[in-house]
């Protein structure tokens, strides 16, 4: 008697690299990056000029990540008590469960947390 052949766990695996392949749905718009930049800064930034959207990738030690915006933006900032227009940059990342998000790692009295401000889940903390 011939033993039935399960090819299910093979087309799985065959599969698996071009499921991981999940590319953005859309490109970033300046109304996007205005609200994640207003979302990280409590919405204290208003007047977002979005000058450049670069593409390309981010290099943490050995990790390499796919799908990063770099954000040159002019927007009011305070300094020594007066309100003034600085160009600064910022690192867009993308997945698929956060859409394009800004994060950062906070030092905080219990320790450290993660904040992240994201097209899909908006304002997100990880302690």
């Amino acid at each position: 008697m011939m033993k039935p052949i399960h090819l299910l766990p093979c087309c799985l695996f065959a599969l698996a690299p071009a499921a991981s392949a999940v590319e953005p749905t859309s490109e970033p718009s300046d109304a996007l990056i205005s609200k994640l930049i207003n979302l990280r800064s409590q919405n204290r930034t208003p007047a977002i000029a979005v000058a450049m959207v670069l593409e390309g990738t981010t290099k943490s030690g050995p990790f390499e990540v796919n799908h990063v915006r770099r954000i040159i933006a002019v927007h009011p900032v305070i300094e020594n008590g007066r309100q003034v227009r600085r160009m600064n940059t910022y690192e867009l990342h993308w997945t698929p469960a956060y859409g394009w998000f800004l994060w950062e790692k906070r030092d905080e009295a219990g320790g450290e947390a993660v904040w992240i401000w994201s097209e899909l889940q908006g304002e997100v903390v990880v302690r």
